[in-house]
């Protein structure tokens, strides 16, 4: 079963239909940056060195979105931006980790998480995929890209999906498992019903610097 655990161990997050990820991918986009930075801003888990000087990107694990919650109510939900219809962070209210994240692009089906990418406490999420795409590589130096390992790589031009080294495949495959919900059976809450534990309220951080 997967899991992850915050640096302070007041949330503990379990997912009982999960014993790896539906699918993992690298990300090099800047809003997954500055989430990061705002979170070790606030006293959370630094950047690894590795991810701070542009060596290896964040892993991203892709799971059901069913799971159970130790310390609930020490979770906190938030933002990027006002204008922002995509992403929603939750981390703990106590020390700042990232735990989950989730798109109206996955449809409900699946969360993910960076799991021990961003030094968490404690994470399970085998590698298993290994990573299938890397997205938005446009958002690192070109240099930078040339060095890591050879990965089908995504981004967007003037809205339009566009990538390289064999991303016509893998990225309707990992879109497939955004769109097919998950038959695992498994009992559990959802990211949306946290959130409404939490009345819904979303934290916004437009006053922050953060690229589009």
């Amino acid at each position: 079963m997967c899991f992850i655990e915050c640096k302070c161990r007041s949330v503990r997050i379990e997912f009982p239909g999960t014993s790896e990820p539906l699918a993992t991918a690298e990300c090099c986009c800047r809003d997954c940056h500055a989430r990061l930075v705002h979170l070790a801003d606030q006293g959370g888990p630094e950047l690894s060195e590795a991810y701070a000087s542009k060596t290896q990107p964040l892993v991203a694990h892709y799971v059901e979105n069913c799971m159970t919650v130790k310390g609930k109510e020490r979770l906190r939900f938030f933002k990027l931006r006002s204008d922002d219809v995509g992403l929603i962070n939750m981390a703990c209210a106590d020390c700042s980790s990232f735990m989950l994240g989730q798109h109206p692009v996955y449809n409900g089906n699946v969360v993910f998480s960076f799991g021990k990418s961003v030094a968490v406490n404690n994470s399970d999420f085998p590698r298993k995929p290994n990573p299938t795409l890397r997205w938005w590589i446009k958002d690192w130096p070109d240099e930078k890209i040339e060095q890591l390992h050879p990965l089908p790589g995504f981004w967007l031009e003037d809205g339009v999906p566009c990538g390289n080294n064999g991303w016509e495949t893998a990225f309707p495959s990992i879109m497939r498992v955004f769109n097919e919900p998950v038959q695992s059976n498994a009992e559990g809450e959802t990211f949306n019903s946290i959130l409404a534990s939490h009345k819904g309220e979303v934290d916004i951080l437009d006053s922050m610097e953060v690229s589009t």
